[in-house]
């Protein structure tokens, strides 16, 4: 459910500021000569033999990498790995190349292995644009895309399993590190993500045997023994896995996690932030041979403890403390078909996630049980149509298309309370059904140094009420389901100005969000549709105030219902992205991309009021505006012997108003300005890395004493950390880093209301044991 707005003025939407284009200017800044041949000068790799050393992922493996290529990857790779294949397994050390034409990044499981996160939050530092909102307890933070900070406007996905559990002031987010090999960030929307990606989408993919299995071998086992000093955290992973034979690829994996209270900067603790985490990954994976794969995945995430009932912001102890377990699992089934040539990628996922979390408060005696349950039925991929030449140029035609099903089913019920109803009802959380269906096919043409994608959407919602809610919509001859549809147009245009070299692009895309399943049919007394709110306060002109306890001018039944439209989305970016051989020295690559992007939402849903003059019909005058600027760029070197260097640099800019109906305002959810750079060095059996992260003063929403609310500004910090690793034996890995390693003293972004957030943790060293065979 979203924030309660805030109440101040600033200026409209303005132009986008382009002093960070010098900054980016710089960073693109390289020779441009044409790539020689290999061999064609003495002493100067090939790309290849460059990413063997530090493995460079390309523009289109970065946006295309997924299930599909893992699985082409393993159905080559016999089932026992040759020993010249890999080195040493456990110290590779991916670097990512940001996509050429789209706002999308990759965190490859060398950088998550180097991280040792005990959150899937802490990855995103390096990402431009994307950030964490609430926290540090792991159950009070989500993602933050853009400035969409609510979980209903980034989507999440795990092997392509659809997730989202709304709760009021929870998180909501189960995933798992020590799980997952591959983190791919989508800012903005994409046409395979459907609505409810305003923001963008989160995609985690989880591990393969072939991720863990050391060269030579056919089965393989790994223990980690690993402890973190500001929470006093234990952490405990082990995983079975192996290749029987070239068809099947298998793994187990448990991982536990044991912490005390979060220490902070002064000395003292964050109180009640201790946690209890316990996740479960079973993965097999069937290679029949030719053109097809199948994938099954089981991840099981359970939390457990006394906890805070907002776990999202600096007034954690406002609604008292809840005994809570949440249990959330998720299976997947992915079945595929696609060649080593790239002629044709296709895919069909079944699956299904289930979210049970129970609260028992201590201070009302109230049990509060939720559960969810969404269904995903996606069928999609890609094919070549075409490919010739036309005019003397290459030409190459494909069609990208696919469908989808959805199913989101919402319980709530709640006992103990001298309000509680002998079912379980409770109309601040009521329960529902949503239904999905989507539709897309875009036809990408590439012709010469031209590349045109243009395609087209199509989405239908039914959200239906349930129970009492249903029951009292009937009595008052309202609707008790609500339907919404629409058509989304995404255009993609680039053209490089130097083959392989630097290119120009351009996107725009649609999208929408239809209201929740709570925000639809919440009740009069916890939602929007009692007079009073629809009215601004009786500010509305048209509407004086009444004494009735029931609506005089809303709706009957206190119930929005099908007074709501969806939320519209238009998002427009371009931006320029270069790949360099040799700019930086000999045996170097560089690979960088500067986006500014532009960004318009209506119909904010809290914006929902009176029309003036006293009719009692509703509108939604409510907009977000957004701009920003974003850069990413990886580097590196292949120094003598097996040695290289890597290195990462990020930058994003965000600014932005709103009017919630009442009066502009500054956009508060969007982080402060962030410069993120890490830089690495990687020998045959020792690897480190150095980061530092600067994150500048951000609008926050302020409240006086006398209830007043204003636009202040949360501090801004800077932080560093450091990786070291290295093989003691063929069979033993240590690995020390550290977070935070000056103890500075700052805020996180709020995860609820728009205000400053919760204290940061102070110092934190990790270190860990892993043992593989």
């Amino acid at each position: 459910m979203r924030a309660p707005h805030a109440r101040a003025s600033n200026q409209m939407f303005l132009q986008v500021r382009w002093r960070p284009l010098v900054v980016a200017a710089c960073w693109l800044w390289g020779i441009g000569r044409p790539i020689p041949a290999p061999g064609a000068e003495a002493g100067v790799v090939s790309t290849d033999n460059l990413a063997a050393s530090v493995p460079l992922l390309s523009a289109s493996q970065a946006a295309g990498s997924d299930a599909a290529d893992g699985a082409k990857t393993r159905a080559a790779q016999p089932s026992v790995l040759p020993a010249e294949t890999v080195k040493a397994k456990g110290m590779q050390t991916p670097v990512s190349e940001p996509d050429a034409t789209q706002s999308i990044t990759r965190i490859e499981s060398g950088e998550i292995e180097r991280r040792q996160a005990a959150s899937v939050f802490e990855l995103l530092d390096g990402v431009a644009g994307a950030g964490v909102n609430g926290g540090p307890r792991a159950s009070g933070m989500s993602f933050n895309i853009r400035g969409y900070t609510d979980s209903e406007d980034v989507a999440v996905k795990v092997d392509g399993a659809v997730k989202g559990f709304e709760k009021y002031r929870y998180g909501g987010t189960f995933i798992e590190p020590d799980l997952i090999k591959s983190v791919e960030v989508q800012r903005g929307p994409q046409i395979e993500s459907g609505a409810g990606s305003l923001g963008g989408t989160v995609l985690a993919t989880t591990k393969d045997a072939t991720d863990l299995l050391q060269p030579g071998r056919s089965f393989g086992a790994r223990v980690r023994l690993g402890y973190g000093s500001v929470d006093d955290e234990r952490h405990r992973f082990a995983a079975v896995y192996g290749r029987p034979n070239d068809d099947v690829d298998l793994l187990l994996a448990v991982t536990r996690r044991r912490s005390d209270d979060i220490g902070l900067p002064g000395g003292k603790e964050l109180e009640h932030s201790s946690a209890a985490l316990d996740s479960r990954l079973l993965k097999a994976t069937w290679l029949p041979g030719g053109d097809w794969s199948a994938s099954f995945s089981f991840t099981d995430y359970t939390d457990k403890g006394l906890q805070p009932f907002d776990t999202t912001s600096n007034l954690a102890g406002l609604f008292g403390l809840v005994v809570r377990e949440a249990r959330d699992r998720t299976a997947a089934l992915t079945l595929r078909y696609a060649d080593d040539a790239g002629r044709h990628d296709w895919h069909l996922t079944l699956a299904r996630g289930t979210t049970r979390v129970e609260d028992w408060s201590l201070n009302s005696r109230t049990t509060n049980d939720y559960a969810y349950r969404i269904d995903t039925i996606d069928a999609g991929g890609r094919q070549q149509l075409l490919r010739a030449t036309w005019l003397g140029l290459p030409a190459e035609l494909q069609v990208k298309a696919g469908a989808q099903l959805g199913r989101n089913e919402r319980r709530v019920t709640s006992f103990g309370s001298a309000t509680s109803q002998p079912d379980g009802f409770y109309g601040a959380q009521p329960p529902g059904i949503k239904r999905s269906r989507g539709l897309y096919v875009e036809p990408q043409l590439s012709w010469g140094r031209l590349n045109v994608a243009a395609g087209l959407r199509r989405d239908l919602y039914e959200i239906e009420a349930r129970s009492q809610t249903a029951a009292k919509l009937r009595s008052q001859d309202e609707d008790t389901s609500v339907g919404y549809g629409r058509t989304s147009p995404h255009v993609s245009v680039s053209f490089d100005l130097v083959p392989q070299q630097w290119t120009l692009f351009a996107n725009t895309a649609r999208s929408f969000r239809p209201p929740l399943i709570d925000e639809i049919y919440t009740d009069s007394g916890y939602g929007r549709c009692n007079d009073n709110v629809l009215s601004f306060g009786w500010k509305v002109p048209g509407y004086p105030r009444t004494r009735s306890l029931t609506n005089v001018y809303g709706p009957k039944s206190g119930i929005c219902g099908s007074r709501y439209e969806a939320e519209e989305s238009r998002t427009v970016e371009w931006g320029l992205s270069t790949s360099q051989r040799d700019v930086l020295g000999r045996n170097s690559q560089l690979a960088a991309r500067a986006t500014f992007f532009r960004n318009r939402t209506d119909h904010l849903l809290e914006s929902l009021s009176f029309v003036p003059g006293g009719s009692g019909q509703t509108w939604q005058p409510g907009w977000e505006h957004r701009r920003g600027q974003e850069l990413e760029s990886t580097a590196a070197w292949r120094l003598a012997g097996t040695s290289s260097v890597f290195a990462r640099l990020s930058y994003s800019r965000i600014r932005g108003t709103r009017y919630d109906g009442d009066v502009h305002e500054d956009l508060y959810t969007a982080p402060g300005d962030t410069t993120s750079a890490s830089v690495g060095w990687r020998g045959r059996k020792t690897e480190a890395s150095l980061r530092w992260q600067r994150v500048a003063a951000r609008r926050v929403l302020k409240t006086d004493q006398y209830g007043r609310e204003s636009i202040g500004h949360q501090d801004g910090y800077h932080l560093l950390g450091a990786t070291f690793r290295t093989e003691l034996t063929p069979h033993l890995e240590l690995q020390v880093s550290g977070e935070n390693l000056e103890n500075a003293g700052y805020h996180l972004n709020d995860g609820w209301g728009g205000g400053q957030g919760t204290q940061a943790p102070g110092r934190n060293l990790r270190v860990s044991l892993t043992a593989r065979y």
